[in-house]
């Protein structure tokens, strides 16, 4: 474990997932805010170079979480942020782990060490009944509600940012980067694209707000967009120009029933299915309740185009 030399009188916050997409972003914003974050690392190289002399670490993996139950222990930590999370199920990774099993375990290593504030990166459309993503959400969801700890999760519709990790605002310059633009099915499910840093800034700010203890946030973007509409802006914005050639769904089932069988093409079913029953809410209070003035997704690609002239 390293820990800053410097005595500050700063709130520790526990963060799981501090280095993924999201979890950066909240990283950051915890430094801004005057907290002092607490990583629980696999790989103390994965660490971002500004966070030095900010964070303190501790380099183990989640799995075994109970070893190091008495070095966290005594770090005296105000509340725990937990945002690791998959997009995509691979061999030796499961929704059901990165979703449920590693939020109990984490849930119930603070109700032992006597963290009472618990922060959870959900995702907007979690159900019972769903995809194996969404049904893994909700299920660790469940079991944070019913924790007793004094909890707040957030369910944020699709994050974009310039983040260089995998995200969708690379795959929407990428379908833009040739003429020929694949659209499945008619293209327009709709989609409210919110930005990763006023994700990360709505969970820092409710840290400490009471208002905020045992309810669950939908975050989203200030515009619904269409699928089309996204190209289209993502085009204008990037100087590109493009055609959408729609791809008829029952064409697209046969793609994903290949997939399944025999993995000859990079396209989940479930995948597909959460991308056209849309992504998108109506709860916009908390933004008003913390202060936060979103960015859009067509001011973000405008200040983009600026920053490469």
């Amino acid at each position: 474990m390293t820990e800053n030399s410097e005595e500050k009188e700063k709130k520790r916050v526990l963060v799981f997932g501090g280095t993924g997409y999201v979890g950066e972003a909240i990283v950051d914003k915890l430094i801004e805010h005057n907290f002092e974050p607490v990583l629980i690392v696999r790989n103390l190289k994965k660490l971002e170079e500004r966070w030095i002399g900010k964070i303190v670490t501790i380099e183990t993996d989640i799995k075994q979480l109970n070893n190091f139950k008495n070095e966290v222990k005594v770090l005296n930590i105000y509340a725990c942020i937990y945002s690791i999370g998959l997009l995509f199920e691979g061999r030796n990774n499961k929704f059901i782990d990165s979703h449920y099993n590693w939020v109990k375990d984490t849930v119930n290593l603070c109700k032992e060490i006597g963290i009472e504030r618990y922060l959870l990166v959900s995702a907007n459309g979690v159900r019972q009944t769903g995809t194996k993503y969404q049904i893994s959400k909700w299920s660790g969801e469940q079991y944070v509600a019913k924790s007793g700890l004094k909890y707040t999760i957030f369910r944020p519709s699709i994050i974009f940012d310039n983040s260089k990790k995998f995200n969708f605002t690379q795959i929407l310059y990428k379908m833009v980067s040739l003429p020929i633009a694949p659209v499945i099915s008619t293209g327009e499910y709709i989609l409210a694209l919110v930005y990763r840093g006023d994700v990360a800034e709505a969970m820092v700010k409710s840290i400490e707000n009471l208002n905020a203890n045992n309810l669950v946030f939908a975050l989203r973007g200030p515009t619904d967009f269409t699928f089309n509409d996204l190209l289209d802006i993502t085009a204008k914005y990037r100087n590109k120009f493009i055609i959408k050639v729609h791809i008829p769904i029952f064409f697209v089932n046969v793609l994903t029933t290949l997939y399944v069988r025999f993995k000859f093409f990079p396209i989940d079913p479930e995948t597909i299915h959460m991308l056209l029953e849309g992504n998108t809410n109506t709860d916009d209070f908390i933004w008003k309740d913390l202060n936060i003035e979103r960015k859009s997704y067509e001011q973000f690609l405008k200040e983009q185009k600026e920053n490469n002239k």
